[in-house]
């Protein structure tokens, strides 16, 4: 089950956007809200919207193959790949964009993703996280053991709830949740 977790600094401001899915950073120019995914939708975020994109990954292989992807589609100038962990990303961004990423993350992490993202965001940034999620009931238990999903499909991974994302959040930062 997909679910949108909206998250909002307390303070708004205009200007220029930046967005961050975990192992990618988006600029995005003319307030421009983008969800991106790496690979193909930054290309387009760049492409189409004329939108200055950075990306960030600490995979050697992710690395290559986004900058060969960038030459190939002529967007030198518009995209810059890094090979950088997201915790070590500095400066601040009008908008983060998070998709399918916390889930790699571990649950151990979920503060400290909050914590990273808030200290990221402008005042009056805007943070958009998208998350598999697990109902609440089943939270613990998924999270303890190794279950098909950790098997064979995100080996590692923590899926975690909308209450845990939400107590996590809160706990950690200033960061509010405007929409679900």
């Amino acid at each position: 089950r997909r679910r949108r977790l909206h998250a909002a600094h307390e303070r708004r401001r205009a200007g220029p956007s930046i967005a961050v899915r975990g192992h990618l950073v988006l600029r995005v120019v003319a307030q421009r809200v983008l969800v991106a995914l790496l690979g193909d939708d930054a290309l387009h975020a760049a492409g189409r919207y004329g939108c200055r994109v950075t990306t960030t990954t600490i995979s050697p292989s992710q690395y290559e193959l986004a900058r060969e992807r960038v030459r190939a589609a002529g967007l030198e100038n518009r995209v810059t790949v890094l090979r950088e962990d997201y915790r070590d990303l500095a400066g601040t961004y009008d908008k983060l964009v998070s998709i399918e990423m916390i889930e790699a993350i571990g649950h151990r992490q979920f503060e400290e993703f909050f914590r990273r993202s808030a200290a990221r965001l402008a005042p009056g940034g805007r943070m958009l996280l998208q998350s598999i999620t697990i109902a609440d009931h089943g939270y613990a238990r998924a999270r303890d053991e190794v279950d098909f999903i950790k098997r064979y499909i995100f080996p590692g991974c923590c899926i975690p709830s909308v209450t845990v994302l939400a107590q996590a959040m809160t706990g950690s930062s200033r960061l509010r949740i405007e929409n679900l």
